[in-house]
């Protein structure tokens, strides 16, 4: 062979190195297509870890998930779910924020009929309960907080998402304070004459649900009489 020839030159080639040449070539292209698969096996194994990732991330918040609706209790703001304790002492603070929320709104001197002030009546009529117990409920939550010293939009929110709402409703619907039938009087409609003594019925009705009524709270008057008594006894007022 001339020194000329060349790998293509099949006249001059002997037939052994064609051979060869056609071995090499082989070798060439199982060795690019192992590479290939190589690069592409890496890749499915990347994407394979990255699935398994994803996979425990989504078993992970399954179990979180069931785990939380295992956890989940009945807010202590539903009578139902609680016991005869827990029953009076939910009516006892419902009814003390009755009365805050009278303190407030029910006292303006801009509403001479004391538009906003919630009657004496309103723990006869369950639907008015149901809403003032979920008011009360969205109030704990606005005004309560891990950090008390910080601002907050969370009290604005709840008087314009939340009370106004809900004062509209128990007032101005069919079913609210104007117009709701009383559990104890059949087919009556309530009016302001029916406020006398509401009062004294609702500790009626606590001592005959639960043997107690709202405890009274000492008066302003009775403050220095029982700080001295206090003092007297060496407590710390």
């Amino acid at each position: 062979m001339s020194e000329d020839a060349g790998w293509g030159d099949l006249e001059e080639t002997p037939k052994a190195d064609l051979e060869m040449k056609a071995i090499l070539d082989t070798l060439e292209a199982i060795a690019d297509r192992q590479n290939s698969q190589a690069v592409e096996l890496k890749g499915q194994q990347e994407r394979h870890g990255e699935l398994e990732s994803v996979v425990k991330e989504l078993a992970d918040l399954v179990q979180s998930l069931v785990k939380q609706k295992k956890d989940r209790r009945p807010r202590r703001y539903r009578f139902e779910a609680l016991d005869d304790k827990g029953k009076l002492e939910l009516w006892v603070e419902l009814a003390a924020f009755v009365d805050y929320l009278n303190d407030i709104f029910g006292t303006s001197a801009k509403h001479t009929k004391q538009k906003w002030r919630i009657p004496d009546w309103w723990w006869k009529q369950p639907i008015v309960v149901y809403e003032l117990l979920a008011l009360k409920a969205s109030h704990d939550e606005a005004y309560t907080s891990t950090t008390p010293e910080a601002p907050t939009t969370e009290m604005i929110a709840w008087l314009d998402r939340w009370f106004w709402p809900c004062m509209n409703r128990i007032f101005n619907e069919s079913w609210g304070l104007e117009v709701q039938p009383a559990p104890d009087m059949p087919g009556t409609k309530f009016s302001l004459k029916d406020a006398n003594n509401d009062r004294g019925e609702f500790d009626d009705f606590l001592v005959g649900q639960f043997g107690s009524s709202v405890p009274a709270d000492d008066s302003a008057e009775d403050q220095p009489k029982k700080q001295a008594q206090d003092t007297e006894k060496g407590e710390t007022p």
